[in-house]
């Protein structure tokens, strides 16, 4: 969801969906707004997860105080990039984060003491990471040993453009690079995000072994009113009605 709309996120609850991700990398969605739509997520009980700008502990810390319950963070290329994300999320010993216990995520610092909220903060949210460039899955095998990443996302169009093969990521090279990662994520005991625009594709993404899924809601959406529209046409063929233009009807 990278539309910055608090009564969208609980469409998508309505409609029975477990989590979503607001996308605060691709849309305009600051903090202040990212608030509201956790807001919605809580009273709807659909888990909120947020997919940062960047790769910087204030950034994640400013988004972790409002109430997500898990951070996903864009091109992680390297170890020391997912380590730094591990350190921004988790408090000590597992991180570094500061203590911002006084925020909404901790209820304020008013019901629970500071220890318990930092054992539930480290327990309880998820980190993920995206893989999206080339130099990525040249060390991949040292990312995916770095202790606190859940689950790892893989980007084709931004890896389809580091690889030379910009708007290909259906390029037999790119795709043979997201086989073999794939296939390493699911061997590393990590868990493999799978991105679908439609059902159609979710079988081949449980067959290699993917178990957080995800859609994109302007694809469902769109699909959803194209075929609506193509209904439409199908069955008013024929039938006398009045023309729409801009402001004004016409017979």
């Amino acid at each position: 969801m990278a539309w910055p709309s608090p009564q969208l996120i609980e469409f998508c609850a309505l409609a029975g969906f477990e989590w979503v991700l607001i996308d605060a990398e691709h849309g305009p969605i600051d903090v202040r707004t990212c608030e509201e739509m956790v807001r919605s997520a809580e009273t709807y009980g659909i888990v909120p997860v947020v997919r940062v700008p960047t790769n910087d502990r204030t950034i994640i810390m400013q988004y972790l105080q409002v109430g997500v319950m898990g951070i996903a963070v864009p091109h992680v290329n390297s170890r020391q990039d997912a380590e730094q994300v591990v350190q921004a999320v988790k408090y000590y010993p597992q991180g570094s984060r500061y203590a911002d216990t006084g925020a909404k995520a901790a209820d304020y610092g008013l019901l629970k003491p500071n220890t318990e909220l930092y054992e539930e903060a480290n327990r309880e949210t998820m980190i993920v990471i995206w893989v999206e460039e080339a130099r990525a899955f040249d060390n991949l095998d040292e990312i995916l040993k770095v202790e606190g990443i859940d689950a790892v996302n893989i980007g084709p169009s931004d890896l389809a453009l580091s690889m030379g093969h910009p708007g290909r990521p259906d390029h037999p090279d790119v795709r043979r690079t997201i086989e073999e990662a794939k296939r390493k994520i699911v061997v590393s005991g990590k868990v493999l995000v799978g991105e679908t625009r439609d059902a159609a594709s979710l079988p081949a993404l449980f067959e290699v072994g993917a178990r957080l899924i995800s859609t994109s809601a302007k694809h469902l959406w769109y699909f959803a009113m194209k075929d609506y529209l193509a209904k439409f046409q199908e069955y008013s063929q024929g039938l006398d009605a009045p023309k729409l233009t801009a402001g004004r009807t016409v017979a």
